[in-house]
């Protein structure tokens, strides 16, 4: 699967979408919803047998804005998809999509999971203790070499919470 462009903008490709699934009699978009500054388009579509949801990824090249599209039956590796679109649609069936639909889910209660300063936490199977929050991610120290790094919440496995 590769690129396909050139489009001026992010907005110009969403408007592409959302117009070639609402003009084909076969298909109605239910909702869609944006991430990571406009470079996701998440749509939740309706089509004749099942909904659905379907990823249009954006990249800023020297020539102009790129787009890839993926639908869930086709088992991307993307996870930040909202719950909101996930609970209007039923997938295909397909294992593809009932495996992606799960990690999905997985993911979303990973990234809204709290910690606290002091709790015992794994990222890519080292050990780590949570310094404190900062903005969307957390700042914590390695066990191992006493370092501090910034890490997302989706990266974070918890041990145990500090007491």
């Amino acid at each position: 699967m590769g690129w396909t462009g050139f489009y001026k903008n992010p907005t110009e490709i969403r408007e592409k979408f959302l117009n070639s699934f609402n003009s084909d009699p076969n298909y109605e978009v239910i909702d869609y919803k944006s991430t990571c500054a406009g470079r996701k388009l998440w749509v939740a579509v309706q089509g004749k047998e099942s909904s659905f949801i379907f990823l249009v990824l954006s990249e800023k090249q020297k020539e102009g804005w790129l787009y890839k599209d993926i639908d869930e039956s086709m088992g991307p590796s993307y996870y930040d998809c909202p719950l909101s679109l996930i609970e209007k649609t039923t997938g295909d069936g397909s294992k593809w999509s009932k495996g992606w639909r799960e990690e999905v889910k997985k993911f979303q209660i990973k990234k809204s999971t709290v910690y606290g300063s002091g709790d015992l936490v794994k990222v890519y199977d080292k050990e780590y203790c949570v310094v404190r929050k900062h903005k969307r991610s957390y700042l914590i120290r390695s066990l191992e070499n006493g370092k501090v790094y910034k890490c997302g919440a989706a990266k974070i496995d918890l041990v145990k919470k500090y007491e």
